[in-house]
């Protein structure tokens, strides 16, 4: 999903419809499918990625992107793919029906 379905950004307002019935469709898929079959997502917030090369690419834009998260810099893969092996590990295995926030606090932290 991403950090835009839990908080209000300007202009994301496609992008966060979108993911906010991600959301929906995992908690109910959660609840149909108990115990068998588990349902989670991950809320990213702005990572570098192939996608979002066309905004990151540009290293002032993204320190300036970064800032806006009280961890002071945007996402990598590595920060996302740590939870979801977690998520898909028998370690896990009485975790279903969240959604995680993977977003260096931007989506519940105010630091500024």
């Amino acid at each position: 999903s991403t950090i835009a379905a839990i908080r209000g950004f300007k202009s994301h307002t496609g992008i966060a419809s979108a993911k906010s019935a991600l959301v929906g469709l995992s908690n109910s898929l959660a609840a149909d499918y108990a115990p068998k079959i588990r349902f989670n997502t991950i809320s990213p917030s702005l990572s570098y990625s192939k996608m979002s090369d066309f905004i990151t690419s540009n290293e002032k834009v993204a320190e300036g992107l970064g800032k806006l998260h009280p961890m002071t810099r945007l996402g990598k893969g590595e920060d996302i793919a740590g939870l979801a092996t977690f998520l898909v590990s028998s370690e896990s295995s009485w975790i279903t029906g969240q959604n995680f926030s993977v977003d260096g606090g931007r989506s519940t932290l105010i630091t500024k």
